[in-house]
């Protein structure tokens, strides 16, 4: 069974010490005479320790990534709006550019039969005031 120590031990087993680290304090306790079996406990919560925070971690990265996906489509939503509303606006221009063309074209028309129709009218009266 592995342990994982502080940043101060080594990683060890039960039945070997096993140094990974440059600065190894586990061997002047095994020096000393003190059982390495005594630090299990401790080690054991530390590792627990590392595993939730290590797990915390990587919660919050995930939310993080999440958060920052979402204001991604939002933004990338946003630009799609505004070209969007962008060629609804110059196609409601054109639609208004050809309404007062056909609206112009269609008085000018008019205009010019009223005007006809007053000629006549005029032409009308000047024979009969002859």
């Amino acid at each position: 069974m592995k342990f994982l120590l502080p940043a101060y031990f080594s990683t060890f087993d039960s039945k070997t010490i096993q140094s990974n680290n440059t600065f190894n304090a586990v061997e002047p306790l095994v020096a000393a005479g003190i059982k390495v079996s005594n630090f299990l406990p401790m080690a054991a919560e530390a590792h627990r320790d590392l595993t939730y925070r290590r797990q915390a971690e990587a919660r919050e990265a995930i939310r993080q990534a999440e958060q920052q996906a979402i204001r991604f489509a939002e933004l990338n939503k946003t630009k799609e709006q505004v070209e969007r509303e962008h060629l609804e606006g110059e196609a409601r221009k054109k639609r208004l550019r050809e309404q007062s063309e056909l609206v112009r074209s269609a008085g000018s028309t008019l205009g010019k039969s009223r005007a006809a129709q007053m000629l006549e009218g005029i032409g009308d009266i000047n024979l009969l005031a002859d």
